[in-house]
């Protein structure tokens, strides 16, 4: 008795593995890329002057400059939050802080800014 036990358990153990794994592979090959990340920080990044225009931002000192534009779908962070553009632009006045820039992949219009 303990046999067959022990035999479907391991049955059923890998049959649920294998269900898991052909999900995952459905799930995988469904994706579709719709947006693209950049990595820099606050002193690196020129803003517009209102929140249509285009942001100006280096990755590095010796990286070239991205030109991305803005527009009114635009959302702002702040450690997790979501913020308004007053909030951002002052939390923008701190050098140094990690900013990730959020874009879509064809437009290459940002869709949010996050601070951390």
């Amino acid at each position: 008795m303990k046999h067959s036990l022990l035999v479907i358990l391991l049955v059923s153990v890998g049959l649920t593995a294998g269900i898991a794994q052909a999900a995952n592979s459905t799930s995988i090959n469904q994706f579709e890329v719709v947006e693209l990340d950049q990595e820099t920080d606050t002193s690196s990044v020129i803003l517009p002057a209102d929140d249509t225009g285009k942001l100006k931002f280096k990755n590095c000192a010796k990286c070239d400059t991205f030109n991305i534009s803005m527009d009114s779908n635009s959302k702002f962070f702040v450690d997790k939050k979501q913020v308004d553009s007053a909030s951002f632009r002052e939390a923008m006045k701190t050098p140094h802080r990690f900013l990730m820039v959020h874009y879509h992949h064809v437009t290459h219009v940002v869709t949010r800014l996050a601070i951390s």
